[in-house]
C-alpha cells in the first residue's frame, strides 16, 4: 500500500493572501484550511484552530482517540497545496496499526473534499511528485493498493 500525503486542490475559495506594496505579508491558505477543517469535523475528527506558518501557509492538528494527523495548506490563486502526515505518538504507533489508520484518514478526507463543492478537483501526490508543476498529473485517490 502506498500513501500519498500531498494533494493539489482546485478551489472556488478566494485567495486570502495579504499584500502590501506588492509584497506578501501574510501567505494564503487560512480560508481553505477552515473549509478543510469543516469537512474533517463533519467526518467526526477533532481539529485545532488554524495556525499561521509563514511561507508554509496555515496548519492544524487533526485528532481521534488514538491518532494525530497534521494538515497544512498553501493557497495560490485558484489552487491549493494540502500536505498531511501522521504525527501519532510513539507509544500508540507501537501498539496500533499506523499505516491503516492513516490510510483511512486520507480516504475519508478525499471523500469529504470530493463531496464539497468548494473543491472542484483533488489530485494526490507522493513526496517525490511536484504538485506545484501543473504539467504533472496526480492520482484521484490518496491510497494505492499494490498487487
Amino acid at each position: 500500500m502506498t500513501l500519498l500525503s500531498m494533494a493539489r486542490l482546485i478551489t472556488t475559495i478566494p485567495d486570502d493572501s495579504v499584500e502590501e506594496d506588492d509584497e506578501i505579508v501574510e501567505f494564503g491558505g487560512r480560508a481553505v484550511l477552515a473549509a478543510i477543517t469543516e469537512v474533517l469535523r463533519g467526518l467526526g475528527y477533532q481539529v485545532s484552530e488554524p495556525v499561521y506558518a509563514g511561507a508554509q501557509g496555515w496548519q492544524a492538528v487533526v485528532s481521534t482517540e488514538r491518532r494525530k494527523f497534521f494538515v497544512q495548506s498553501q493557497h495560490i490563486h485558484t489552487w491549493c497545496l494540502l500536505v498531511s502526515s501522521d504525527i501519532t505518538g510513539v507509544w500508540n504507533k507501537l501498539f496500533h496499526k499506523t499505516a491503516e489508520s492513516y490510510a483511512e484518514f486520507l480516504k475519508k478526507l478525499n471523500r469529504g473534499l470530493g463531496a464539497d463543492s468548494r473543491f472542484t478537483s483533488v489530485e494526490w501526490f507522493d513526496q517525490s511528485g511536484d504538485p506545484f508543476d501543473e504539467r504533472q498529473a496526480g492520482t484521484p485517490e490518496p491510497v494505492i493498493q499494490r498487487v
